[in-house]
C-alpha cells in the first residue's frame, strides 16, 4: 500500500468566479499550480484530479495526471469527504492516507504540506485540516454602547479554517465514523484562500514577491549606521519579503531590528554564508563594511543577486551593485560601484522635517556622535564647548544613542553644570527635531554629516576612526569644518577656536548655512531603491 495520494478537486460549478481555475495567476493557471505543487511532494502516479470540466481533463492528460471526469459533479455539502467519497472509495485499498489539496490557495508551499503530513503521521487524528489564528471582537446586535466600550481590549483568539489541504486516513472512507478525531494545522497569513477578485489580487502580489536577506552588523564598537540604513531601505521594499541576518557579535543590531518588527536571525560567523543560502533568497544586501570576493561569488553561484553598501573590500567589484555613498571619489575599480553623496539617502524620520533657518545671534548647538560613540567624544566635546556656551547663552542639545556606554558619567556631568540649559536624549530616532532647532553642531564624520547638511546645519566634524577620516564630504565647500582624526592633544584647542568663531562670526556662519542648503538627501532613496528593484526584475 502506498503511503498517500494527492486528490485535487477541480469543479467549475464551485468556483470563486468564472473560469478561475484556468485563468493565469502571475502567468500560471490555478489548476496547473496545484498540479505542480502535488508533483513537488509525490510522484505523478499518486496524483488524481476530480473534475466536471473537459478543459481541465485535457490539462490533466497533458500533465500525465489521472483524473475522474463527471460533468454532473458538484461540491455543495461543505463536506469534502462526503462529496468525494465516490472516488476515494476506489483508492482505499491502494493508499493509507489521502491529501485533498485545494487549488484555491496558490501561495501554499509544498514544504508546508510535507510538514503537515509528518505531523499527521505522528498523531492519532482521523483528519488534519489547515487553520489560521485570528484575534477578533465579535459584534452582537443586542450589545449596548457601554458593553462595547468595556470590551475594547477583550479581543479573543479564534481558529478559522483555511481551505488549504485536508489529510484523512483511508480507514475513514472505508468505515465512516460518527465522530472524527480532527487535528488542526496552523498556517500563517501568507497563505491566502481565493474567494473573490480581491483575494486574487493579493495572491498575485504575494507570488510576485521576492525574498530579500539583509546581512547587517552593529555593535558598540562598529556603531549603528548600518542598522539604520538597512532599516530605511527595508521600509521602502514593502512589496517583498525581508529577513535580517546577523552574526553572534551583533546583538545590538538584533535588538534594534527586532524592535522594528522585522524577522531577524542570528548565525555563527563560520556558517553564516551557508545559512544565508539555505534561506533561498533572491537578493542579499550586505551592510557589513568590507566583503571579500569569495563570499560574494559563493552567493552569486547560488543564483542570488548581491548588493553591497559601504564596501571597499574585494567583494565590492564582484557584487551586482555596490553603493559607496560615503566616498565621493572612487578608490577601487568596478563598473557596478556607485560613488558619492548622490546615492546617500535619509531615514524616514526626516520626511516632513523643516530645515533650520539662519538666526542671528545663534541660540542652540547640537552635540551628537552616533548611536554608540566608543571614544565618548560626546562628553569630551561638551566639556570643551561649555564655557563658550555659558558666555554666549547657547542652549545645548546632546543626542547619544542606545549603544552609548557612558550614560552615567554624561548625566553626572550635566547635573553639576550651571549657567547653561542642556537637553539630553538617547533616542536617535528623533534627532531631526534637535537639528530643526540647532544653529550649528559638533559631530562625528559619518552619516550624521549628511543629515545635518540636509537640515542646513553647519558643523564642526571630528573623525572617530581611520575609516571616518576618509569621508571627504564634510569640507568647507559643503558647509563643514573638518578637524580630522580625533587627537587628545590637538582636537580640544581646534574645537574651541572654531566653535567660538561660529558663535560670534555671523557672516561666516551664514556662508556655511548657504553652502549646506544645496543638499536634499530624501530624493536619493528613490534612485537607490529603483536600481535594486530593477536588479530584482
Amino acid at each position: 500500500m502506498e503511503s498517500f495520494a494527492v486528490i485535487i478537486p477541480a469543479v467549475k460549478k464551485s468556483v470563486a468566479f468564472a473560469d478561475d481555475l484556468i485563468k493565469k495567476l502571475d502567468g500560471v493557471t490555478l489548476i496547473q499550480r496545484a498540479i505542480d505543487k502535488a508533483k513537488a511532494i509525490t510522484s505523478s502516479n499518486n496524483i488524481y484530479i476530480v473534475t466536471d470540466s473537459q478543459e481541465i481533463s485535457l490539462i490533466c492528460e497533458r500533465n500525465g495526471i489521472a483524473f475522474a471526469y463527471n460533468r454532473e459533479l458538484r461540491l455543495q455539502s461543505g463536506d469534502l469527504i462526503r462529496d468525494l467519497g465516490f472516488f476515494l472509495g476506489t483508492l482505499v485499498r491502494k493508499y493509507g492516507d489521502f491529501i485533498i489539496l485545494s487549488p484555491y490557495t496558490p501561495t501554499l508551499r509544498p514544504e508546508v504540506i510535507r510538514t503537515g503530513y509528518r505531523l499527521f503521521q505522528q498523531m492519532e487524528y482521523d483528519t488534519l485540516t489547515t487553520v489560521r489564528e485570528v484575534h477578533q471582537r465579535l459584534y452582537a446586535e443586542e450589545k449596548t454602547l457601554s458593553d462595547s466600550s468595556r470590551e475594547v481590549h477583550n479581543d479573543k483568539r479564534y481558529l478559522v479554517e483555511v481551505n488549504g489541504f485536508l489529510i484523512l486516513r483511508s480507514e475513514v472512507v472505508k468505515h465512516p465514523l460518527s465522530r472524527l478525531r480532527i487535528g488542526t494545522y496552523p498556517v500563517d497569513e501568507s497563505i491566502v484562500e481565493i474567494r473573490n477578485y480581491q483575494d486574487w489580487w493579493v495572491c498575485e502580489k504575494l507570488l510576485r514577491r521576492k525574498r530579500i536577506v539583509f546581512r547587517v552588523i552593529g555593535s558598540t564598537e562598529i556603531g549603528m549606521g548600518h542598522i539604520f540604513r538597512s532599516l530605511a531601505l527595508a521600509h521602502e521594499i514593502s512589496n517583498h519579503e525581508v529577513i535580517f541576518v546577523c552574526d553572534e557579535q551583533s546583538q545590538l543590531a538584533v535588538n534594534v531590528i527586532a524592535g522594528a518588527d522585522y524577522l531577524v536571525l542570528t548565525f555563527l560567523e563560520k556558517t553564516i554564508t551557508k545559512d544565508i543560502i539555505a534561506l533561498r533568497p533572491d537578493l542579499v544586501v550586505n551592510d557589513m563594511l568590507n566583503t571579500d570576493a569569495e563570499y560574494v561569488q559563493i552567493l552569486k553561484s547560488s543564483g542570488i543577486k548581491v548588493v553591497n553598501f559601504e564596501d571597499l573590500g574585494t567583494g565590492a567589484g564582484c557584487a551586482d551593485i555596490t553603493f559607496n555613498e560615503l566616498y565621493d571619489h572612487p578608490v577601487i575599480p568596478g563598473e557596478a560601484v556607485h560613488w558619492g553623496h548622490s546615492y546617500y539617502f535619509l531615514r524616514d524620520e526626516f520626511i516632513g522635517a523643516k530645515p533650520m533657518e539662519y538666526r542671528d545671534p545663534p541660540r542652540a548647538v547640537l552635540i551628537t556622535f552616533g548611536g554608540t560613540d566608543p571614544n565618548d567624544l560626546t562628553l569630551f566635546s561638551l566639556e570643551q564647548i561649555l564655557p563658550a556656551c555659558q558666555e554666549f547663552h547657547l542652549k545645548i542639545f546632546v543626542v547619544a544613542g542606545i549603544g552609548y556606554r557612558h550614560k552615567e558619567s554624561l548625566e553626572r556631568f550635566i547635573r553639576k553644570t550651571g549657567g547653561v540649559e542642556i537637553e539630553c536624549s538617547f533616542a536617535t530616532g528623533v534627532i531631526s527635531k534637535y537639528m530643526e532647532n540647532a544653529d550649528f553642531a559638533v559631530c562625528s564624520n559619518g552619516r550624521t554629516v549628511y543629515e545635518l547638511g540636509h537640515m542646513n546645519v553647519p558643523a564642526i566634524v571630528i573623525a572617530q576612526n581611520d575609516r571616518e577620516k576618509t569621508h571627504v564630504f564634510s569640507c568647507r565647500k559643503n558647509g563643514f569644518i573638518n578637524l580630522g582624526l580625533f587627537s587628545e592633544r590637538k582636537t580640544g584647542g581646534l574645537l574651541v577656536r572654531n566653535f567660538r568663531r561660529l558663535a560670534t562670526d555671523s557672516e561666516w556662519r551664514k556662508q556655511l548655512v548657504r553652502k549646506t542648503s544645496r543638499f536634499n538627501f530624501l530624493e536619493n532613496k528613490l534612485k537607490v531603491v529603483g536600481l535594486i528593484e530593477d536588479l530584482l526584475k
